[in-house]
This record gives C-alpha cells, sequence and structure tokens, in this order.
C-alpha cells in the first residue's frame, strides 16, 4: 500500500498534559481531516492524565497514532521511538509545551510540496503563560530564505530550537541508524537528546539544500522550572558536543567559534546561576575544565574566569545564590505582568 504520509509531527511529552492539551488544541484544528498529515505522540511512561488528554482528540478524522513505553526510557530514548513511528516524507519535532499558530502546518507543507530540502527551520517567538502574548520575537526576521549548502542555516539566528526543527525523514532515519550504531544515543542525554547530534550530521553530509521559514507561527514556552542547568548542560556539555562535531569533520572551525561565542555569551549568567548549587569538587572540576577549553577567548578571560575563580569560595557562592534568586523573583513579576 502506498504511503501518502507527508509529515509526521512528532510529540515526545511527559508529565505534562496541561501543555500538552494546549499544544493539541492548536494542532488538531490544523491537522483535521488531512489524509497526509499524521501527529506521532510518545507517551515516557506518564504518571499524570496524559493518555485521557491523547485520547480526547483522537477521532476518525485525525490520524492520531500514540504510544506509551512501558518504563521511562529517558529523553533520548523517546525521541528516538517517535522518529522509528513516524512514516511520513518528512518529521517535524513538536515540544509539549510549545504551539504551532494556525496555519503553521500549512506553511510546511506548502514548502515541501515545490522541492525536496534536507532540513526546514520555522521562526518563532516565546511566551511565559499565554501563548497569544508574545514576549520575545525579534529572534529572526520574517524572511523566507533557501541556504543551497544546506550547513549554512546552522549559524542562522533561531536555528537549533527543537519545535522549530522539520526534517526530511528518509536523511533522518539513516543518520539516526548510524548514530545509534555508534552508540552515541547513550552519550546524547547529557545534551539534551538526540536531535542536535541527529541535524548536525544531517547538514553537514546532505547534497540538498535546507529552508528557513520566516514567519512566526511557532510560539515556543519560556519554561518556568528547567529540568537543566545552564552551566553544566548548556555550557559544559554542549562545547564537548560541537567540538566532537569540529574534530570529526561534521563543521568547521568557523561554525565551532560562533557556537562557542553563543556559550561564552550565556556563561557569565549560568554561573552565577548554577555554581552555587555545585560541591567544591564539582566547582573545581568545572573550572578547570572551561580554562582548558576557553582560555584563549578574551571573553572567557576578562568577564567568566574572575566569576569562577571568586566562586572556590563558599561565601561568594552564597552571595552569587542570593542575586540568582533575585533575579528569580524579578523574572517571576515579569512573568506575571507579561504572561
Amino acid at each position: 500500500m502506498e504511503n501518502n504520509i507527508k509529515l509526521s509531527i512528532c510529540i515526545p511529552t511527559y508529565n505534562r498534559a496541561y501543555y500538552l492539551k494546549q499544544c493539541l488544541e492548536t494542532l488538531i484544528p490544523q491537522v483535521k481531516s488531512r489524509k497526509d498529515v499524521e501527529v506521532i505522540i510518545g507517551d515516557n511512561f506518564s504518571s499524570d492524565n496524559t493518555n485521557e488528554v491523547i485520547m480526547s482528540f483522537k477521532t476518525s478524522d485525525v490520524q492520531i497514532r500514540n504510544f506509551r513505553n512501558n518504563e521511562n526510557i529517558g529523553y533520548t530514548g523517546n525521541q528516538i521511538k517517535c522518529f522509528e513511528n513516524a512514516s511520513g516524507r518528512y518529521i517535524a519535532i513538536l515540544c509539549d509545551d510549545d504551539v504551532y499558530l494556525d496555519g503553521e502546518v500549512e506553511e510546511i507543507l506548502s514548502v515541501i510540496s515545490k522541492r525536496d530540502y534536507a532540513y526546514i527551520a520555522l521562526n518563532y517567538y516565546s511566551f511565559f503563560y499565554n501563548y497569544k502574548r508574545p514576549y520575545k520575537v525579534d529572534f529572526a526576521p520574517e524572511k523566507d530564505i533557501i541556504f543551497e549548502k544546506a550547513l549554512n542555516i546552522l549559524n542562522y539566528p533561531t536555528v537549533g530550537h527543537y519545535s522549530a526543527i522539520v526534517l526530511n525523514a528518509k536523511l533522518a532515519k539513516k543518520y539516526l541508524a548510524e548514530l545509534i550504531g555508534q552508540g552515541k544515543h547513550i552519550k546524547a542525554e547529557k545534551s539534551r537528546g538526540i536531535i542536535t547530534g541527529l541535524y548536525i550530521r544531517l547538514l553537514a553530509k546532505t547534497d540538498l539544500p535546507a529552508y528557513f521559514i520566516g514567519k512566526r507561527k511557532l510560539a515556543a514556552r519560556i519554561p518556568e522550572v528547567l529540568d537543566y542547568d545552564l552551566l553544566r548542560h548548556l555550557c559544559v556539555d554542549y562545547y564537548d558536543m560541537y567540538y566532537e562535531f569540529y574534530k570529526d569533520g561534521l563543521i568547521s572551525r568557523e561554525d565551532l567559534n560562533f557556537r562557542i561565542g553563543l556559550i561564552l555569551a550565556m556563561l557569565p549568567k549560568a554561573i552565577i546561576k548554577d555554581l552555587h548549587k555545585l560541591d567544591d569538587k564539582e566547582v573545581k572540576r568545572i573550572t578547570e575544565k572551561l580554562i582548558d577549553d576557553l582560555k584563549y577567548y578574551s571573553s572567557f578571560k576578562f568577564i567568566s574566569l574572575p566569576l569562577l575563580f571568586l566562586g572556590r569560595f563558599k561565601t561568594i557562592r552564597y552571595f552569587y545564590r542570593l542575586i540568582s534568586f533575585l533575579v528569580d523573583i524579578k523574572r517571576k513579576i515579569i512573568r506575571r505582568i507579561k504572561g
């Protein structure tokens, strides 16, 4: 039987039934009565009412396929299962707390109907509680761009947010199998899943172009509580990941420096926010590693390095904790006002 599915929208989820409901409320009307779009929902052994939410949207005129893992198989494991269950020509990743605004599915289908692409990135804005009230908007211009050399999209603003990614399924599954064969899916859990390693390999190795959809029809939620920390996950682990891409010849030195620049911009905030959560041994390890990795970058030497050296003293870490506490209060106030 011929497969007519053009787009699989994959939603990995775990214990976020409320957010998932909001996500599906805007998505399902866009795919009703469509035979060329399917929604794949991977429930990673949730203990809340996730299954009830999913079942409330399953009707005869919507192609929803869902599975529930027998145990929590990790962020990466659930992502992989979503990919394995997808049957479309393209696979879109949609985080369970984000929202496709009206017309987003049609925008994607319009692009993939004209030409084969390796990768499609979506423009977006961020929000706190109400997706109809944008918080930060100007991530990238509202202009469609074709990147004939797909890898050139890597350093374009907004590219990399998971819900803003649509992948050529044939290529994605090919490189996913490659990553699993090399055992790199196990280490990927540290770097927030398999998606980044997957799309970097796809972009680096394909001859197909990439496409950026400029219309902001994706609303990305700013989480109330992060299930990762900025310092270790988005700075240290991401540095290791991108340096490995560079060593493997997947990205250029220019690409690596661009990503290091993003890490350096985030690092002072990450040190103040997270260093106080670590014991002396971990502080020493992180400090030595960052010095070894980033010692030649002036912004590190003159901003982040002093913060790290001061952070070796517990009294200073308590001060960092106070600053972090006050920043969190300010953020909560802004969230309430803007929410």
